[in-house]
């Protein structure tokens, strides 16, 4: 599905952290069950007897179970959600992301500050797994809830913006020395927001990326 309309674009424009994408409602929403691990700890059960016992096939190699979400990558995570809030740092690449994550970003950012916007509130991670990862690159599909953002203008109002919420995200995250940066996300991890009336669509919002 498309998203039509300047506004409907320049949101996306804003964004940066869509890629582009134009994502029908029905792929966005999640729930703890959908991202998969919690994101505090939680006991595991214990195995009991009306619990069905699977027996592998000797013959038939079986799949390692997605990797468990380790605390640096969650904080990879959380720190690269949550970077809006603080643009010094996003500008000095002093927040965990990394190629086009960052650039996105960044960009984003920029328009906020134009339009004379900041950001306000966490985001909490809700859920998440590992679906990949190796010694250097972990691809994480996470749960993400924006619900506690409030993006405001200069003047400390409200600025209206996209409906909040959870949506499910798949990013990929480099590891960097000791820890995890964010290099690429394919959902919103970041709210959107309608800019100010007297602002002209970008080319973007006229057909740009899709």
């Amino acid at each position: 599905m498309f998203i039509h309309g300047a506004k409907a674009a320049v949101g996306l424009r804003i964004t940066g952290l869509m890629a582009g994408l134009a994502l029908a409602a029905g792929l966005v929403g999640c729930s703890n069950d959908d991202g998969g691990e919690a994101a505090g700890p939680t006991p595991t059960p214990s195995p009991t007897s009306s619990s069905p016992v699977s027996t592998p096939s000797p013959t038939v190699a079986t799949s390692k179970p997605p990797t468990k979400v380790t605390k640096k990558v969650g904080s990879g995570i959380s720190g690269f959600a949550n970077a809006a809030a603080d643009p010094n740092a996003v500008k000095a690449g002093k927040v965990p992301a990394t190629g086009q994550a960052l650039l996105d970003l960044q960009t984003m950012l920029a328009e906020y500050e134009e339009y004379g916007w900041t950001v306000h509130g966490k985001v909490k991670v809700v859920s998440q797994r590992v679906i990949s990862m190796n010694d250097q690159e972990a691809v994480v599909r996470a749960c993400l809830d924006d619900s506690g953002i409030t993006i405001r203008d200069k003047s400390g109002a409200k600025v209206e913006r996209n409906a909040g919420g959870r949506s499910l995200n798949i990013l990929t995250l480099h590891r960097e020395g000791k820890t995890w940066v964010v290099a690429e996300t394919k959902l919103p991890a970041i709210p959107t927001a309608r800019p100010p009336a007297s602002l002209e669509p970008t080319p973007l919002a006229q057909g740009g990326r899709a």
